[in-house]
């Protein structure tokens, strides 16, 4: 197979990619398995071997070898290793993403418009969901007492679709900025309403922390970008964001119950009664409510415990941590149990993994992804490096509860970014 037909291949792989993070993990990782192949021997073919070797590179082999080396001793130490051992297949994702944009200047807006289409279709789905009530593609019921007024549209029983859009969205709406050839005016069209449809997504998906990172993220976009201009616009879309959310969120009970009833009842616990009383409004409930009987809690009872615990962890372990995956096998034991419902797979943000899994040592390595972010964000003076590396940031937002940084879909998800900026920051 020649070199153009292989690597016209991968191109194609790669491009389907965020379509396959839809139907499940097989596959993702088939692709990923079939690309890192493809790429190895493009990489062997050209002798390009010094392509592989760069700063980030050598930063997460250390981190990689840290986290293998740990698991060799854990209990567990085979059902570690299974999320460890071929962790280094999301470094070669990140350079293939890398190496595709850097030698063929096409293959970016084929991405953009892989990406536009999966993100509207995914969204299209959603909100017919949620406006029918039951899912339209598949024979599933949408709102029960259980899941709180959530909607998982294609992702199904897994409620990460807020999350999902987050991560590519705001990104996306500056490829087309920069790729999109047309007028002025039709670019802000298309950008506004992409804007309104994605955002208006994450809201009705019903997950708070990604709306909470979504009003974070754009707080931060529109002022340490040049995007908005002088202060004065910044302050008018910072208002306009707010205002329609606000707007959107209180003009549906469904989402109002979700994210401000539900959320004030979980935060702010009333140590006289569980629930807020519905036919009060929060303005009339917090002018009634006895101050001094809030209880404020991070996030949730849940949230709350499953930190208590991984702080507990840190204590025993703190040099080297307990290793990864292990917080599901220690939160049941008798120095760390709490309660049935503190003990889950993971803890549910970034910085208690580490310092739970990996102790001081491997929370050194998250500061330093912090510290590198941080710095990049304020030294670049592009719009688009600095919006993906708030991107990131948000995405790793170390007190907002997240999934498990080891999970595949997860990591996939995370060097997919990483790949689009270290091959757009090489290119520029």
């Amino acid at each position: 197979m020649k070199y153009l037909k292989k690597k016209q291949i991968l191109e194609y792989l790669i491009i389907f990619f965020p379509f396959s993070l839809i139907t499940g993990p097989l596959i993702p990782e088939l692709i990923l398995l079939i690309s890192i192949i493809l790429f190895l021997i493009l990489i062997y073919e050209k002798n390009d071997f010094n392509f592989l070797i760069n700063d980030f590179s050598k930063i997460f082999l250390i981190f990689y070898f840290l986290i293998v080396i740990r698991s060799f001793f854990v209990d567990e130490s085979l059902f570690s290793l299974k999320n460890t051992l071929f962790y280094f297949r999301f470094l070669i994702f990140a350079l293939i993403i890398k190496y595709l944009i850097l030698n063929n200047i096409k293959f970016i807006n084929y991405l953009i418009i892989s990406l536009i289409i999966m993100l509207s279709i995914i969204s299209i789905d959603a909100i017919v969901e949620y406006l029918v009530g039951s899912h339209w593609l598949f024979d599933k019921g949408l709102y029960s007492e259980n899941d709180n007024y959530r909607t998982s549209g294609l992702f199904d029983e897994e409620y990460i679709l807020g999350g999902f859009i987050l991560a590519f969205f705001p990104s996306i709406l500056l490829l087309v900025n920069d790729h999109l050839k047309c007028k002025k005016n039709y670019k802000i069209f298309f950008i506004v309403i992409f804007f309104i449809i994605f955002a208006s997504t994450i809201v009705i998906s019903g997950e708070r922390a990604s709306l909470a990172k979504m009003v974070l993220l754009f707080i931060f976009i529109i002022f340490f970008t040049k995007i908005f201009g002088k202060l004065k616009s910044k302050m008018i879309a910072i208002i306009l964001m707010i205002s329609f959310i606000s707007i959107l969120v209180v003009s549906q009970p469904k989402l109002n119950e979700r994210l401000i009833y539900h959320t004030v009842d979980l935060i702010l616990q009333n140590k006289d009664q569980k629930k807020i009383d519905r036919n009060l409004s929060i303005y009339e409930y917090f002018e009634s409510v006895n101050l001094k009987n809030l209880n404020f809690t991070y996030y949730s009872n849940e949230h709350r415990d499953h930190a208590i615990i991984s702080i507990n962890m840190f204590k025993d372990k703190f040099i080297f941590g307990h290793g990864v995956k292990m917080f599901r096998f220690k939160c049941s034991k008798d120095e760390y149990y709490i309660n049935d419902r503190a003990c889950s797979t993971h803890s549910h943000g970034i910085f208690f993994t580490f310092i739970s899994e990996l102790g001081i040592i491997g929370t050194i390595f998250l500061i330093m992804i912090y510290y590198h972010l941080i710095k990049s964000i304020l030294t670049t003076n592009k719009n688009f490096e600095k919006v993906i590396l708030l991107t990131i940031l948000i995405y790793l937002f170390p007190f907002i509860p997240s999934g498990y940084f080891f999970n595949n879909f997860f990591s996939l998800v995370l060097y997919f970014l990483v790949g689009i900026y270290l091959g757009k920051k090489k290119l520029n």
